[in-house]
């Protein structure tokens, strides 16, 4: 069991490795746009700012306090500070609580995160190549991976190869609900990832492991008998 743990674990490092080599020669093959890379960065930073944001309201800090916070957090530019105190201004104009503007803030920001996503989804359907590209590295990284944990286990075990390719599809769906892809593109990707592994370890498998019988290496080939036949 620990063997088969240590080998999946190698495994998933061969894989994650080959998947991210793989990937940034599919950038330079098919480079991304820069809207879209604009995007992808709109989407990592705000996610995150919008979450650390209502732990922080939830503290009912003062003005001064969001503003200083909101300046420490990485990914936070001055326009989107500018944006997210206009708003929460508007809404205690009208007359909200300050708990309701608060989160209109930060519903501010989630709405710059799905602006993003759209940016990305409109980018990525023009660009079929990078996705053909990316689907062939997220294949190829998981057989690689599963090769690798079967070899490590050294020993033609299914166990190592579908931990590889299980923990690899997880990572392909969490990829999914964050960008945006085309629906084609989603049904390709999440489908490969387990036959991948599958046939890694095939490959490994030693085929004649499942006919050879017990006590057969103890039989090596007749020898034809040189007894000499008296005339």
């Amino acid at each position: 069991m620990l063997r088969n743990g240590l080998a999946a674990l190698a495994g998933v490092i061969g894989a994650v490795v080959l998947t991210m080599v793989l990937q940034f020669v599919a950038h330079i093959v098919a480079p991304p746009s820069s809207e879209m890379i604009e995007a992808f960065q709109k989407i990592t930073s705000d996610a995150a700012v919008g979450q650390e944001m209502e732990g922080f309201l939830d503290l009912k800090p003062t003005e001064d306090q969001m503003l200083d916070f909101m300046q420490q957090l990485e990914g936070m530019t001055q326009d989107d500070i500018q944006s997210a105190m206009s708003v929460r201004q508007q809404r205690l104009d009208a007359g909200e609580t300050v708990a309701a503007a608060n989160k209109a803030m930060v519903e501010d920001l989630s709405g710059a995160v799905e602006q993003a996503r759209e940016i990305i989804a409109g980018e990525l359907s023009k660009q079929p190549l990078q996705l053909v590209l990316v689907i062939v590295s997220h294949a190829l990284g998981t057989f690689f991976g599963a090769l690798t944990a079967v070899r490590v286990a050294r020993e033609a075990h299914i166990v190592p190869a579908s931990i590889v390719g299980s923990l690899m599809l997880l990572g392909g769906i969490s990829n999914v609900l964050l960008i945006p892809h085309p629906a084609w593109f989603n049904a390709i990707d999440l489908l490969l990832y387990i036959p991948a592994a599958l046939l890694a370890w095939r490959l490994a498998a030693d085929p004649t492991s499942d006919s050879h019988t017990p006590g057969d290496e103890h039989h090596g080939p007749q020898s034809a008998d040189m007894t000499p036949v008296e005339s």
